[in-house]
């Protein structure tokens, strides 16, 4: 922590259409042209008149000859159509070889790139238990090829985009496997020990566990320890010395061991001449039960052990830290001991750090702390929630005044951060970022982290790291702040820097940055992006360098800055600061008007992606939104979505007049800049059919490729919606499907291969249908229908996932919620919302998913999902 270097607030949700205008219905009209195809009504009226009628013909032989009859008109049909998709196919089936092979031989050339890069960043992060790294290595490649494979690589693929692509499949996948093992490990360990060494621990009297959970660790027969549920009393520290080979398993979040008050000391503890190795503890909460005027003290108090594995274990109400990972200063000069090889994984501290300490004594308390020489430990998918007087996750070396002169420890190196929430407190006299590791600490690996509210800066980092695919969303000082050499930092989302020029520093404001470095050398900052939606925010630089007083200007340099973009009118002075000062050692520096620039040149070539607003590596939740015009004090709904998850929403969708309208209207402009404001494409609703009862009819081709022309005129928009669009099983649709791959291409010819295509087809479609559009709506219906559908056909699973939006409506209750994403999650979509409201497709607002919203606990659900973060442990739903 530094005072120039501050706190956070972040959210972190994914979405997919948010409507704008009027609701995407229409009134069905019977009088209406059928269309092409065979009619019963037109065989019967043609056959009858040359029936001969001898005598009376009865019902059932006038029934069987229209049956005979429509059969052959149908039959001769199917035969002419049947030629004729067999010529179209021939066309497309060499089209399709010929852009395969365009597409493989530039995958080829990016191949060694992509392999490269993966084994690169595999290689980079610490050894991670529980993860084959050929696995990992057969997982990112895939997704990665996913991607590429749909991104039109004409002029070739960055290093900078394979950079980021493989830095966020990376983070994803090693969460996933790391709490797949860890389960199975306990569970194959508790099978293998037998009756004999399993352990219940209950009072003999009463609800303090102290005696018979102490007997249970020493007893050596004892392997595995089963807590039950309920609340019990800890009167003193449990010992953790023999403790070696061992298991503590609780219930859940219906295990409570609450530490007796006033005991003033740690919760469980183990011993630096101990060594403690190889223990695991799981599924149970630990309240330290703090009131004030108790010392600061910590949940669990490692000292220089190894090979410790927390899965789904709490710490609450700690005066101290909640974890503490240390060594121990043994004489007067460096140890070089610490805790190492550990693993926290789906773990929660809520509450800590409440001793509130004066700005000279510092710290009272992390919510994850790693200390000291502790190398190789991990951090995964843990939440972490009102630190108020210490960091969220944070590592630091240590000084130990009993000795005379200074005896340092060392500080963590190796450490791994990856896919945890962590939501600071309020603190009014010292301030701490959410995550730190700043100097002396290395080669720290800091990826897809959320971040909301932090009163110091962002992430605090220091040499040879990694700090990637972070969203950090308030910061009271600097965005991240680097204090090492060699510190990569890319792919970030970074929100609403410098607030604390609008409170404490009023007076004398300082000049904040998203991204500062201290005497920089060979750090990488790339692909990071700055947006704002609170005015007190305070952003000078997208970039600053700051050079410590007596730093010679001959020892900085030699970074790269590339690549870096902020939402329009949020830098206040350069864009980049102090950046290339060495001549003899220079930055390789693209500057904001360069990245541009180069934006613009993709554009006019055309070689876009049209999924890129859709990251293949992350998850999205689709509100559906409705408003009608934007003031300047934005309704509920708006603030429903982009309030509180702007920075995850692919795109905005805007709907004058069941269309584009015939002009231009004011409204809609206005909405456009506000989602622009927000760096999201905007995309206009197109109705494709005239009726959908019986059967869909369709407008002329002619009139859908004019209303997206003049979405493109009046609004600029970067794609079109097509709702009630074709699934191509009907046999009447069957001719649709080639009408809409003409206009599919005919928008790509004249608005470049970026311009995105969304099809509404409600259910799933043909596999042809996706040759018609980008991505589509495949699902829409009740949370009941999803669960027993099958919504991941074959044809979809070789496609990326975020060609895909699921739309579940109706959702009974939160445990049917978490059922639908679960299953979600397993079906190869990106793209998914949760409605409890009712919905069948008729006209009129009181019939939208969008009026009303869903319930305020369901969206918050959603956007834990998005962010990977939906733990069994946590209950949205009490407040509804």
């Amino acid at each position: 922590m530094s005072k120039e270097y501050s706190d956070i607030n972040t959210q972190q949700l994914g979405t997919a259409p948010v409507y704008g205008g009027y609701p995407s219905r229409f009134e069905v009209k019977p009088d209406l042209p059928k269309g092409a195809g065979v009619k019963v009504e037109e065989v019967v009226k043609a056959i009858l008149p040359r029936i001969p009628a001898p005598k009376p013909i009865t019902q059932e032989q006038i029934n069987q000859i229209t049956s005979d009859a429509v059969s052959r008109a149908t039959s001769a049909a199917n035969s002419q159509l049947t030629n004729e998709l067999n010529y179209v196919n021939r066309n497309v089936d060499s089209k399709v070889r010929q852009v395969r092979e365009e597409a493989e031989a530039l995958i080829t050339d990016v191949k060694a790139s992509v392999n490269k890069e993966i084994k690169t960043q595999i290689d980079a992060i610490p050894k991670v238990d529980g993860v084959s790294p050929e696995k990992l290595n057969q997982t990112v490649t895939k997704t990665v090829t996913d991607y590429f494979k749909a991104n039109p690589i004409k002029s070739g693929v960055t290093q900078a985009e394979v950079q980021n692509v493989v830095a966020a499949t990376v983070g994803n996948e090693i969460g996933k496997q790391v709490s797949a093992e860890v389960t199975r490990q306990i569970n194959n360990g508790i099978a293998a020990t037998g009756d004999a060494m399993v352990k219940r621990v209950v009072p003999q009297t009463g609800v303090d566990i102290t005696t018979e959970l102490q007997k249970a660790i020493d007893d050596k027969t004892i392997r595995v320890i089963e807590l039950p549920a309920g609340e019990w009393e800890l009167s003193n520290s449990i010992n953790l010395n023999n403790m070696g080979g061992k298991v503590i398993k609780g219930q859940g979040e219906a295990t409570i061991l609450k530490m007796k008050q006033g005991t003033n000391k740690p919760g469980f503890m183990s011993y630096s001449y101990a060594n403690l190795s190889n223990a695991t503890f799981s599924d149970f909460q630990v309240d330290m039960n703090w009131s004030q005027g108790d010392s600061n003290v910590s949940g669990f108090q490692m000292t220089n052990a190894s090979f410790i594995t927390w899965n789904n274990v709490g710490v609450r109400n700690s005066g101290g830290n909640g974890f503490v990972l240390q060594g121990y200063v043994t004489k007067d000069k460096t140890t070089g001991n610490g805790t190492s090889d550990c693993r926290l994984i789906q773990c929660t501290v809520h509450r800590a750090g409440l001793v509130q300490n004066p700005v000279e004594k510092g710290a009272s308390g992390f919510g994850i702390l790693i200390k000291d020489e502790s190398l190789r430990n991990q951090v995964i998918n843990c939440v972490v929630r009102e630190v108020s007087c210490g960091m969220g996750i944070g590592g630091t070396d240590s000084i130990n005044d009993k000795f005379t002169g200074t005896a340092r420890q060392g500080a963590p190196k190796d450490t791994l951060v990856s896919g945890n929430l962590v939501v600071m407190a309020d603190n009014h006299d010292i301030a701490y970022e959410p995550c730190g590791f700043t100097e002396p600490c290395a080669r720290t690996n800091v990826i897809g982290n959320i971040l909301p509210v932090s009163k110091d800066n962002g992430i605090s980092i220091g040499r040879q790291s990694v700090v990637a695919n972070n969203v950090i969303g308030e910061t009271w000082n600097h965005g991240v702040a680097c204090s090492g050499p060699g510190t990569k930092i890319s792919n970030n989302e970074i929100w609403n820097v410098g607030i604390e020029n609008s409170t404490r520093l009023k007076d004398s404001p300082v000049a904040w940055a998203a991204v500062a470095l201290e005497d920089p050398v060979g750090c990488i900052v790339i692909g990071n992006t700055y947006s704002q939606d609170k005015p007190e925010a305070s952003c000078d630089h997208m970039i600053k360098v700051v050079i410590k007083k007596g730093t010679p200007i001959s020892t900085v340099g030699g970074n790269q800055f590339t690549g870096n973009t902020a939402q329009a009118g949020t830098i206040k002075k350069q864009f980049m600061f102090n950046v290339n000062i060495n001549p003899l050692m220079p930055d390789v520096v693209v500057s904001e008007s360069e990245t541009e620039n180069l934006k613009k040149l993709v554009s006019e070539q055309k070689i876009l992606d049209p999924l890129r607003w859709v990251d293949p590596t992350k998850r999205f939740v689709a509100p559906v939104t409705s408003w009608r015009t934007l003031t300047s004090a934005p309704s509920a709904d708006w603030n429903s979505f982009f309030g509180k998850a702007s920075d995850t929403i692919p795109f905005g969708l805007i709907n004058p007049n069941n269309g584009p309208g015939t002009s231009r209207d004011t409204n809609h402009v206005n909405i456009v800049k506000k989602i622009r404001s927000f760096n999201k494409p905007v995309f206009g609703f197109v109705q494709t059919m005239t009726t959908i009862t019986p059967e869909k009819q369709m407008r002329p081709k002619a009139d859908i490729i004019a209303d997206c022309k003049k979405y493109v005129e009046y609004y600029g928009v970067d794609g079109v919606y097509f709702d009630n669009f074709i699934t191509g099983w009907p046999q009447n649709e069957r001719p649709m499907v080639e009408i809409f791959q003409s206009i599919y291409n005919e928008l790509k010819t004249a608005f470049g291969k970026g311009f995105t295509i969304v099809g509404n087809s409600a259910s799933q479609t043909i596999e042809s249908v996706l040759k018609a559009c980008d991505i589509i709506v495949s699902f829409n219906g009740t949370a009941t229908a999803y669960l027993a559908a099958n919504v991941a056909p074959d044809h979809y699973k070789s496609q990326p996932p975020n060609r895909f939006i699921h739309i579940v409506h109706s959702v009974e209750n939160e445990e049917q919620g978490r059922k639908a994403l679960a299953k979600a999650e397993s079906s190869n979509v990106a793209t998914v919302l949760l409605s409890n409201q009712p919905y069948s497709g008729g006209a009129g607002l009181d019939n939208n998913l969008s009026s009303p919203l869903p319930v305020s606990w369901m969206i918050d659900m959603q956007a834990d999902w998005s962010r990977r973060a939906l733990y069994p442990a946590k209950i949205f739903s009490y407040s509804a």
